[in-house]
Formats: structure tokens, sequence, C-alpha cells
């Protein structure tokens, strides 16, 4: 017997039919990368721009708490060094001297161009002098300011630069508004603020060309060099450029994420160094708000190195509005003299024994200690006064012409009743003069200075 194979058709892609569908995908898969790209540079950009404000508003907390700026840390310290992450002292200048390149302790330092008159030495026993502020540049404190680690990073692994007036980092020092000694300026190189060299300190994140960035282990990733605008902020000195993101390759092309303290940016008060219940006003003596609110700096001295009891803390001229209670413990007048407790004012439970008529007002004595260790600590006491009936009255001689402020009015209204004046006859008219009471009567023949009265 005779078996036929039936033939089975084979089919499959041509080699041409192979190479459009490569290419097609290719062109899908291009497209899709690139978003990607896009997509994830943004993240990256905005992660650093996070990272950089949070830098910020640390550097910002820690003076409303400490009363004086951060010094930078180092940005060569690896992370199993103990510098890693802790502020430099800012105190020893020795540790960043004025010129290009980091010193040992991984901190450099430029001179600002701007003069200033201020408290430089952070001795409150000397006069302030006048100079040119120094701008310490480093890294992130992070440990000091008690932030995570990776805020001190951007995106793309480099350590952020943190950069401030020198002597505003003394820890032995106290805020001084209006000093900063740090020149922010355009990709022109214009000054973005009236007064140029103002800044008290600025956050620079060196972004995806990592130029002059140092990396976790110390190391700098790429060399600070070219001509591109943001080669500036990898530049140790007293300048910094902050201006719009631009990716073109060229000398345009900036991709560094900044910002900045002004002076306009000042705390206005801080917590006390050692009771954080209690709060100094940073201000100098003038107006803040529209109640005249005026502030008395707290200051440093050898005596009084903890700003504790150094004088009025707030002064109001206008009104003071409270929502609630207003709470102290002493009241003074502007002088700081005269003090007391408010206590004294009414004290508890003072009141008229029944019987002993109405209260007229209170009266206040001081028990001081007694002098043995164990006695009772002294206190003010307060008694009402109490009686069975309030007379007001005049001197003798006077009479009552009105009321005022609950208190009676009084002078003298008839001639020769309180003695010193006099009277004046001219012909048949007399006047009379008496503790300013005039009067005035016509009568019998005349007569000149005659005196009335004792």
């Amino acid at each position: 017997m005779l078996i036929k194979k039936k033939k089975v058709s084979e089919g499959g892609f041509s080699l041409i039919e192979l190479a459009i569908g490569v290419v097609i995908i290719g062109v899908l898969l291009a497209g899709a990368l690139q978003s990607y790209r896009i997509w994830r540079e943004q993240q990256q950009t905005k992660t650093t721009a996070e990272h950089v404000n949070k830098v910020s508003y640390a550097i910002q907390a820690f003076i409303a708490a400490n009363g004086y700026f951060p010094c930078p840390a180092s940005l060569t310290a690896p992370r199993n060094n103990d510098a890693y992450g802790t502020e430099t002292d800012c105190s020893d200048v020795t540790q960043a001297p004025v010129g290009p390149g980091l010193s040992a302790d991984g901190v450099g330092a430029g001179l600002s161009g701007r003069f200033v008159t201020a408290d430089g030495d952070a001795d409150p026993l000397t006069p302030d002098t006048t100079f040119n502020p120094r701008v310490r540049i480093g890294g992130v404190p992070f440990r000091t300011l008690n932030i995570p680690e990776r805020l001190q990073y951007d995106a793309y692994g480099s350590r952020i630069v943190y950069a401030v007036t020198e002597f505003l980092a003394n820890s032995n020092g106290r805020i001084q508004p209006g000093v900063g000694g740090i020149n922010v300026v355009d990709r022109n190189a214009n000054p973005v603020l009236d007064i140029p060299d103002s800044v008290n300190f600025i956050v620079v994140a060196p972004g995806r060309n990592l130029l002059g960035g140092y990396n976790m282990q110390g190391a700098q990733g790429t060399a600070c060099a070219g001509a591109t605008v943001d080669v500036e902020n990898c530049t140790i000195d007293a300048t910094f450029v902050v201006d719009q993101k631009v990716d073109l390759v060229g000398a345009n092309y900036f991709d560094d994420v900044v910002t900045y303290n002004t002076p306009i940016d000042f705390p206005r008060w801080i917590r006390s160094r050692t009771n954080p219940i209690d709060i100094h006003t940073l201000e100098p003596d003038a107006v803040v708000g529209g109640d005249f609110i005026f502030g008395q700096r707290a200051t440093l001295s050898a005596a009084n190195p903890n700003m504790i009891d150094d004088g009025a803390k707030l002064w109001v001229r206008g009104s003071v509005r409270v929502d609630g209670d207003l709470k102290t413990d002493n009241v003074c007048n502007e002088n700081n003299e005269d003090c007391f407790n408010p206590s004294v004012i009414a004290g508890a439970g003072v009141n008229c024994a029944p019987g002993s008529g109405l209260m007229r007002g209170v009266s206040t004595e001081e028990f001081p200690r007694g002098p043995n260790p164990t006695d009772p600590p002294g206190e003010w006491r307060t008694d009402a006064l109490c009686s069975n009936t309030f007379s007001r009255s005049c001197p003798t001689g006077q009479h009552m012409t009105g009321i005022s402020s609950g208190s009676p009015q009084c002078a003298c209204i008839y001639p020769g009743t309180c003695g010193g004046g006099s009277t004046t006859t001219t012909g048949t008219t007399t006047t009379t003069t008496s503790t300013g009471i005039t009067t005035t009567s016509s009568y019998g023949p005349s007569s000149s200075g005659v005196p009335i009265g004792p």
C-alpha cells in the first residue's frame, strides 16, 4: 500500500519584518526612556530642593533655640570620623584660613567685601569695631542640628555646602541683626539684595554635574573648574550665585539649588540658654508692630553669661491686648525700680471682717526672712483697709466747687475766708481777690490797697 505524506506549510518572519519590528520597539523605548529620564531628573531636583530647605529650616530653629548660628562641619571628614556632621569652632579662625581650597579641618573661609560695625570678638566688655567679616564655608553639621544624615546630601550624592558669616556662629557671642557678610549675585554678577554682602548664611547643593561636590567618603567627585556659572559656588570665597536652572551645555549651565537667609529673616525671639520656658527678644530698641513694641536685647557679660535678669525683656508703649491670662511674678516701673509681686495688690482672700465696714483699699507690708536658716522665707502680706464711713471734705475756709476723679474740687469763694487776698476800691466799685477767686461789688467811699484777712 502506498502512503503519501501531506506537506505542511512552515511560516515565519522575514529578516525585513524583524528589522522593522526592532526599529518600532526602539522608537517606543527611546520615547519611554526619555520620559523616564525627565521624570527622574524632576524627582532628583525636587528631592534636592527639599533637603536644602529642610537644612535651612533646621539652621533657623537652631538660631532661635541657641542665640547664635551653627558653625559649618567638615566637607572632607569620612563617615567613621568624629568630625563627620559636627560643627567646627567658628571662634578659632586658624581652622579656616582665608584663601582658595579647604583646610585640614575640611572648611574654608572668604573675606566679605562689606564693612560692618558689630561685636566681632564675642566680648561684651569691649566696644564694637568696624571690620570686614569672614565667611566660613563647610558642610552641614547635621549632628549639631539633630537632623537625619541623609539631609546633608543632595539627590546626586554630593554633600550640601553651608556657609555662614563666621562671627555670628561664635557660640560665645550673640545674635546681631543686619551685619551679615555673604555676597549673593545672579549669573551676571549683579547683587540680588539691596544691600550687597549682607546675607547671614547660605545653603548650596552642587547639583547633577557634581561640580566641586564632596561625596560620602569626603572625596571631591568633580574638580571645581571650568567656565560654567556654577563654578562660583564651589570656589572658596564670600560670593555665591543664585539663578534659574539652565540645562544647556555651555557657559550658561547652572544646576545648583540655593537658599539663603537675608537680614529681614532675622529671628525676634530666642529661648533662654538655661531655662527653655523663658524667651528673650533680640530686637534693638525700635518699633516692631502697631502697638509700638520695644525690645531690649539680652546682653552677655562676665557677670551674666546666660542672659538672665538683664533688664526689661519687653517694653510696650500703647495698648496691650491679651486673650486669656497675663502672668508675671514681678512688676517694676520704667527704670526697673520699685518692683513688687503682683500678688500684693490683692493677694488671696483679702476682705473685711464682719462688722468692720466696707473695704476702702488695701495695704501691703513686707515680712523679711528671719535670721535663722530654718526660718520661713520672706513674703509680702496684704491686708484690707476697712471703714464704716467714707468722708471727703475741703480745707477750712474753702468750699466745694465740683468733683473730679472722685475727689472734691475746692476753692475760696468768699472774701477773707482763706487769707492772703487783697481788695482794691475805685469810686464805688470794690474788687476782691482771694486764692484765684475774684469778686466785684459796689459800695461806699473809695479806698485803695486795703488788705483783707489775717
